[in-house]
């Protein structure tokens, strides 16, 4: 064989190499996507201050998780429920909800969201002063 034939070769090792790590890297064994709508129904099938904490819990969850896909899917839903549910939440939990919200518009990479989620934030943290 000659030179033309052992470098050819060699390339070809190297790009079935490059897409075996490609496959088998980080991005192929990620976890699977956490199903944001679903989670933000059953937070909302709940009222007062339990959808409050509810929904703190689950964007503590979903930013713990990094999953910024699943923050705007459950945000489409949550955001007016959340809304309304904030004069039920408890006082001594509303600066965990700060801290879960501000964690979750820092998962996302989605602009909308984010601003959402910091509007909710800068609401509860207007009306502790």
């Amino acid at each position: 064989m000659g030179v033309v034939t052992w470098i050819l070769l060699g390339a070809l090792v190297l790009a079935l190499g490059a897409m075996i790590w490609q496959r088998f890297s980080w991005h192929g064994l990620r976890r699977p996507q956490t199903d944001g709508r679903r989670l933000a129904q059953a937070v909302c099938a709940t009222h007062g201050a339990i959808r409050c904490l509810r929904a703190m819990e689950m964007l503590e969850n979903l930013a713990h998780v990094g999953d910024g896909e699943a923050v705007v899917a459950a945000w489409t839903i949550l955001e007016l429920p959340l809304v309304a549910a904030l004069p039920d939440c408890p006082p001594d939990q509303k600066f965990r909800l700060i801290a879960a919200c501000e964690a979750a518009a820092g998962v996302t990479t989605h602009r909308e969201t984010a601003k959402g989620l910091m509007a909710v934030r800068n609401s509860l943290v207007g009306g502790e002063n």
